[in-house]
């Protein structure tokens, strides 16, 4: 099940910058308005009604539970992505279920 209001209830907006660490793995490290970095897996990149979704795996949380961000460019003229918290339940889990139905999560996830 995801949490975002849990994990995500001081944060309404962030930015975000993306790499691929030594393993390989898609990374991004969320910046909040405090100036806290989260390190997060890039786990996938959904599109569901016109909007694009970002499905992210704390580094730091070993609850493993999944975080679904609204990912938007900036409307500043800038390449930079913003992040935002998803309150919608309904939308939350038809993300979560369009990642936990694609090939790549049912060859590397065990969803209970």
């Amino acid at each position: 099940m995801i949490d975002n209001e849990e994990r995500m209830d001081e944060v309404e907006e962030q930015l975000g910058e993306e790499y691929v660490d030594e393993d390989g793995d898609n990374t991004l490290i969320l910046t909040d308005e405090d100036g806290s970095e989260i390190e997060c897996d890039l786990l996938a990149e959904i599109a569901y009604k016109g909007a694009t979704y970002v499905v992210l795996l704390p580094r730091e949380d070993n609850s493993n539970q999944a975080l679904i961000l609204l990912s938007e460019e900036a409307d500043d003229g800038t390449n930079d992505i913003i992040y935002s918290t998803v309150e919608d339940d309904e939308i939350l889990d038809a993300v979560f279920e369009i990642f936990k139905n694609s090939d790549e999560a049912q060859e590397l996830y065990d969803f209970v």
